[in-house]
C-alpha cells in the first residue's frame, strides 16, 4: 500500500487551510493576464476572416534584420488572421534592449467606415494609433497627425528588402530617422 504526503498548506486563521501556490509564478501570470486584457481590448467589429483591406499590407509579413555596430534591429510581421496582422520590433543594443509590441487591425470608424489603424505599444506602453493614410504596391503610409512624435510612419519593400521612416513635422521642419531590414524568411 502507497501512501501520498498530503498538500502542503498555508494556514490564514485555524478554521481556513488553503493549498500553498507558487506565488512568484501565479503573480506574475496574473499582471501579464491583466496588462494584456487592459491593452487589447476584444472588439465587436473585428472579422473572424482574414481581412481584404489588411491583404494590401501582405509586404510586411516576414521576418526582417539588420546588424551594424553590435546593434541588431529586427521586425516580425504575421499575416492577417481574424482581422488583425500582429508585428514585433526589436532593437538590441550593446547595453539594453528596445521593444515594440505592433498591430494592424480594420475597424469601423466613427464614420462607419472602415479604416486600418496600425497600433504601436512601445515598451508594452499603451498602444498610440495611427491609421492608414495612403497604401500601395509594397508602400504604405500610417500617419497621427496629432501625436508628438512620430506622426507617420512609412513602410517600403523593395525585392527583399524593408525600410520604414518615422517622422513628425511639415515641409523644412520634418525630423525624424530612417530603418532597413533584409528578410530573415517569409512567414505564412
Amino acid at each position: 500500500m502507497t501512501s501520498t504526503a498530503p498538500p502542503q498548506v498555508s494556514t490564514l486563521d485555524s478554521d481556513r487551510r488553503l493549498p500553498k501556490l507558487p506565488v512568484v509564478p501565479v503573480a506574475i501570470a496574473v499582471c501579464l493576464a491583466l496588462g494584456l486584457a487592459a491593452q487589447v481590448p476584444l472588439r465587436a467589429e473585428t472579422r473572424s476572416e482574414d481581412s481584404p483591406g489588411l491583404s494590401q499590407l501582405a509586404f510586411l509579413v516576414g521576418s526582417w534584420r539588420a546588424e551594424s555596430g553590435g546593434t541588431t534591429l529586427e521586425e516580425l510581421w504575421m499575416s492577417a488572421r481574424g482581422g488583425v496582422m500582429l508585428g514585433l520590433n526589436r532593437t538590441v543594443i550593446p547595453n539594453g534592449i528596445q521593444w515594440e509590441f505592433l498591430r494592424l487591425e480594420e475597424t469601423v470608424g466613427d464614420d462607419g467606415d472602415r479604416k486600418i489603424v496600425y497600433w504601436a505599444s512601445p515598451g508594452g506602453a499603451p498602444p498610440t494609433p495611427f491609421t492608414l493614410a495612403e497604401v500601395g504596391p509594397g508602400h504604405a503610409v500610417f500617419a497621427n497627425p496629432g501625436h508628438d512624435f512620430p506622426q507617420r510612419i512609412i513602410y517600403r519593400r523593395t525585392g527583399e528588402q524593408l525600410r520604414a521612416r518615422v517622422e513628425a513635422g511639415e515641409g523644412d521642419a520634418v525630423r525624424g530617422f530612417d530603418l532597413e531590414w533584409s528578410l530573415v524568411a517569409e512567414l505564412d
